[in-house]
């Protein structure tokens, strides 16, 4: 899991941030959270939040009957 920030300079009332998750486990599924905050004045914040997901498809096993040992 991890989340990068940016706080553009040029624009200090503005800020985005997204957090990222990959599950690896049973359902292989990988998720997103993006937000951005607009401060217009002190103490008023205005916030746009999109999330987004997925499910993996897992690689299928490799059948052991087709392999055989010398």
């Amino acid at each position: 899991m991890f989340g990068p920030q940016r706080n553009d300079g040029r624009v200090p009332k503005l800020l985005f941030t997204s957090l990222i998750q990959i599950d690896t486990s049973n359902t292989q599924a990988v998720s997103a959270n993006l937000r951005l905050r607009y401060n217009y004045r002190p103490d008023s914040d205005l916030y746009v939040i999109y999330n987004v997901g997925t499910q993996i498809s897992a690689p299928r096993p490799i059948s052991t009957a087709t392999y055989r040992h010398l």
